[in-house]
């Protein structure tokens, strides 16, 4: 199993970061 993860904002104080196992597309939510 991999991750995957996604940063906004980096270096600022409204920081945000995803998580998450699946691609980031439609169909992995079918």
């Amino acid at each position: 199993m991999h991750r995957k993860f996604v940063v906004l904002d980096f270096n600022k104080p409204t920081a945000r970061l995803y998580l998450g196992s699946y691609n980031f597309s439609e169909p992995t939510d079918n």
